[in-house]
């Protein structure tokens, strides 16, 4: 999610409606990667387009990296008037189709999108469900959901953070608040948990709120870069393109220059005791290697169920392990949040 990118829900609404055109139009405004929705609950008929398949390497042919996102309700609908009953597939469920169409896909990342079905009839044991359902997840995993926690009290905030490897909120501000209501949402999410802050910024009219000015986005893709945020996003393509305004909206998110945060080097930690003697077993499939010791390092590959591999040091708050992977050196995060990884022998 480094730079500028953008979500489309229905594709349909985009351009002439294939994914060329919208791929074209992602070029154009500068776009280094798009969200594509791959489904709702454990269906993918509500995907951003009937050919998932040839839509994703459209995109990449493009020059974009493709993040899936998903709509979850964990077995729960919320009627109108508030009142909720136990419906549709289950926590589980819904995960084991976001780790098979991120899989079939080939997508880069996951976006998972836990709403107001989320704030009923046992939260916190449901997403407990559903984030353990993800354990088999290649690839980080994005939370786009709330801005404020505060608001939300009764959300399960502590199992979808503990699952997320990037803060990705729906920051749709009122009037006047683009900056303000990131900078809250960024101090509110980062004190649940220190992740890369992506933010998703307002680009359609609703809510009871007139549609975003030329200058409210331009100084949310500022504030963003000015805070070291990786990326930035805005919901959504479809509405750029549908609502009155929408294309001088475009115009401004294509002429704003992302300029990469410069991130200082992440030094390895001091080997510990003798490398020959400290092993570890991994215990879930398709863990990640990457090239240095952080979410950003490039991915060299996986580590398939019980693999043994050799351990040089483990360190850091979220613990990485130096490790040799193919006869090289690499690194793999052995303990992301509450997701035991390894098991040091």
């Amino acid at each position: 999610m480094n730079g500028k990118g953008i979500l489309i829900w229905q594709g349909k609404n985009c351009g002439d409606k294939t994914p060329r055109s919208a791929a074209q139009a992602c070029q154009e405004m500068g776009l280094k990667w798009v969200g594509l929705k791959i489904g709702d609950d454990a269906s993918a008929r509500y995907a951003s387009y009937t050919d998932m398949p040839a839509a994703v390497r459209v995109f990449r042919d493009a020059g974009l990296s493709v993040w899936g996102w998903h709509y979850v309700y964990g077995g729960v609908r919320v009627r109108k008037d508030g009142s909720a009953y136990r419906y549709g597939p289950s926590p589980e469920q819904e995960a084991a189709f976001a780790v098979k169409q991120v899989a079939d896909l080939g997508l880069d990342g996951y976006i998972m999108d836990p709403e107001k079905e989320y704030k009923v009839l046992e939260p916190a044991p449901r997403a407990a469900m559903f984030t353990a359902g993800l354990m088999r997840m290649r690839g980080p995993i994005a939370l786009c959901s709330y801005r404020f926690p505060r608001l939300h009290p009764e959300f399960p905030w502590a199992e979808f953070v503990a699952a997320a490897d990037v803060h990705m909120p729906q920051v749709y501000w009122g009037p006047g608040r683009a900056v303000p209501d990131l900078d809250q949402s960024a101090t509110e999410l980062l004190l649940k948990r220190r992740l890369p802050f992506v933010p998703v910024g307002r680009a359609y009219i609703g809510d009871g709120h007139s549609g975003p000015t030329q200058s409210e986005v331009r100084a949310f893709m500022q504030r963003a870069e000015d805070r070291g945020c990786p990326g930035v996003s805005f919901w959504a393509l479809d509405f750029l393109q549908l609502h009155k305004g929408g294309a001088a909206l475009g115009d401004v998110i294509r002429q704003f220059v992302w300029s990469p945060a410069v991130v200082p080097p992440v030094l390895p930690p001091a080997p510990v005791g003798d490398p020959n003697h400290l092993h570890a077993t991994v215990q879930t499939d398709g863990l990640l290697v990457r090239s240095a010791p952080h979410m950003s390092g490039e991915v060299l590959g996986h580590l398939t169920s019980g693999a043994k591999v050799d351990v040089l040091d483990i360190g850091g708050t979220d613990a990485w392990a130096r490790i040799v992977f193919n006869g090289r050196p690499a690194w793999t995060n052995v303990c992301l949040g509450n997701r035991q990884n390894i098991k040091v022998d």
